[in-house]
C-alpha cells in the first residue's frame, strides 16, 4: 500500500483483472470513501513482461512526487494520470545481478521517503540509502545500512540458510536450499552457528537449480527440484562437483521446465532396490536402481500428492502437505500390490515425513513434529508418542521455547534428527536422541 492521504495505490501478487497480467498495481486517483469504491486503473510493470514482475510499492516526496519500486526505481513528478504515464525516470541502481536489479521489488522489499533522503530495503537484505532523489539511470546509493556495500548479501555472508532441507550419515551434514545453495559439514556440528565448510553456489548464477528434495544412500547424495537433479556417487566431503546433472529427462521420464518449486521434481528416494521420484502431477515414477538414460520406471505409482519422499528400504513414504496426510507403501508390495496406506489421525498438515531406526517422524503445520516409535501403530491409528514443539494447531508459526516455526524437512541418522523450518524462520534445529 501506497497512500499520500490523498490518493491510494495498492501492489497485488494475484491480481486477476481481466486482459490484463496478474502481477500489477491499482491506482486510486482519490482515496476512496466507500466500499467498493472503483479504482481509476491498473497498471503493469513498465520494464518486466514476464508473469515474475513485481507489483509497485512506494513514497511521495514533499513536493509531490511518487517513487516506486518495481523491477527499478520508477520515479513520477506527480502522481500519473493514466496507465500509460512513464515514469520521467527508472533508476536501475548500477549494479545487476541473476537478471535483476538489486533493488528490484520482491516480497519483502520496499521504499521509504524521508527529508531528501531515499530508503530502499533491498533483496540482499540491507538498506541502500540515497542521500537525495536520484537523478540518473546508473546513480549508486550512498550508503547501506546492514552491510558492507551494496553487492553483499548478508544472508549469505553470515551463512543463514533459507528452507534447510538436511540429509545425515551420522558423520557427516548435507543442506540444501531452494535459495540456490547447497552446503557440506565434514563433521556433525556441535554448537550454533557453525559455519559449514563447503558453500555450493547452484542458483540462477550457474545452473538455475532449485533444490526441492534430498536423499542420501549409503555413499550415494542426490538433490533434486524442479526439472533438475544433481547426483554424487561419493560423498562430497572435499568439495567434489556432482558426478551427474540430468536437466528435463529422468531415464525415459520427460519433466516439463518448472515456473516454480511446486511444480516438476516434488521429492525423491532411493534404498537398496529402487529409486524413487515424484513429480507435481500427483505420480511417483519407480526404477529398479538409478535409471539410465534408456531406463523405463518399472511401477508408476497415480493419484499420489508427494511434499518430499523418504525409503527406509522397507517402507516408503510420500508426505501429502495440505490433506494432513503421509501415504505409506510397502516396499515388498510396490510391484505386484502397491496399496496405500495412509496416517493422518492427529495431524494438522504433513509437509514432511522421514523414517530412521524404526521410528517415524511427521512434521505438521501447527508447529509439530510427531514421532511414533512403530510405524505399525501410527498405521494402526494410535497416536504420535511423542510431539516436538507445541503440536496445538491454535498457535501460530513462532520462535520460541517448546515451540517450532513451520517444521518440514526431516532427517534422522539414529542418534540426531535434524528439522529444517520454512517461510522463512532461517532455522536448523538438532534434536538429540533421548
Amino acid at each position: 500500500i501506497t497512500s499520500d492521504g490523498k490518493s491510494l495505490i495498492v501492489g497485488d501478487h494475484n491480481a486477476k483483472i481481466e486482459g490484463q497480467r496478474g502481477v500489477g498495481t491499482f491506482f486510486w486517483k482519490t482515496f476512496p470513501e466507500k466500499d467498493e469504491q472503483p479504482y481509476d486503473y491498473y497498471m503493469s510493470d513498465h520494464i518486466d513482461l514476464g508473469t515474475g514482475a513485481p507489483w509497485m510499492r512506494g513514497d511521495f516526496t514533499s513536493d509531490g512526487k511518487l517513487l516506486a519500486l518495481g523491477s527499478a526505481l520508477y520515479i513520477w513528478d506527480s502522481f500519473p494520470e493514466d496507465e500509460n504515464e512513464m515514469p520521467y525516470l527508472s533508476v536501475l541502481g548500477g549494479h545487476i545481478k541473476w537478471g535483476a536489479s538489486f533493488m528490484k521489488a520482491t516480497d519483502h522489499t520496499t521504499l521509504a521517503v524521508a527529508g531528501e533522503r531515499v530508503f530502499i530495503t533491498t533483496n540482499y537484505h540491507t538498506i541502500s540509502v540515497y542521500n537525495s532523489i536520484p537523478t540518473s539511470v546508473d546513480q549508486k546509493p550512498d550508503f547501506v545500512i546492514g552491510g558492507p556495500d551494496m553487492y553483499t548479501n548478508t544472508l549469505e555472508s553470515n551463512y543463514f540458510i533459507r528452507n534447510p532441507i538436511p540429509a545425515s550419515d551420522g558423520k557427516s551434514l548435507f543442506v540444501a536450499s531452494d535459495g540456490g545453495y547447497f552446503y557440506v559439514w565434514k563433521n556433525i556440528p556441535q554448537e550454533s552457528g557453525a559455519h559449514p565448510d563447503y558453500v555450493y553456489s547452484i542458483g540462477p548464477d550457474s545452473i538455475a537449480f532449485s533444490v526441492g528434495d534430498i536423499t542420501l544412500h549409503k555413499n550415494t547424495l542426490i538433490l533434486a527440484g524442479r526439472e533438475k537433479l544433481l547426483k554424487w556417487d561419493k560423498l562430497p566431503l572435499a568439495g567434489e562437483p556432482p558426478d551427474m546433472l540430468l536437466d528435463g529427462q529422468i531415464g525415459t521420464v520427460k519433466i516439463a521446465e518448472a515456473t516454480n518449486e511446486s511444480l516438476g521434481i516434488t521429492g525423491v528416494a532411493m534404498d537398496d532396490k529402487y529409486f524413487y521420484l515424484g513429480l507435481s502431477t500427483d505420480e511417483i515414477y519407480v526404477w529398479d536402481g538409478f535409471p539410465g538414460d534408456d531406463s523405463e520406471p518399472v511401477q508408476i505409482l497415480k493419484n499420489i500428492r508427494v511434499f518430499n519422499l523418504h525409503s527406509d528400504g522397507d517402507y516408503l513414504l510420500a508426505s501429502n502437505g495440505d490433506s494432513n496426510t503421509v501415504t505409506v507403501y510397502r516396499v515388498a508390495d510396490i510391484l505386484t500390490n502397491p496399496t496405500k496406506n495412509v496416517i493422518g489421525a492427529g495431524l494438522n498438515g504433513a509437509d514432511g515425513a522421514y523414517l530412521g531406526n524404526g521410528q517415524l517422524f511427521i512434521a505438521g503445520d501447527e508447529g509439530g513434529v510427531h514421532i511414533w516409535n512403530d510405524l505399525e501403530e501410527a498405521l494402526g491409528g494410535s497416536p504420535a508418542d511423542a510431539i516436538l514443539g507445541s503440536g496445538n494447531s491454535a498457535d501460530p508459526p513462532q520462535i520460541g521455547r517448546n515451540k517450532l516455526f513451520l517444521p518440514k524437512f526431516l532427517t534422522y541418522d539414529g542418534n540426531y534428527l535434524w528439522v529444517g523450518e520454512v517461510k522463512f524462520s532461517n532455522r536448523l534445529l538438532r534434536f538429540s536422541r533421548n
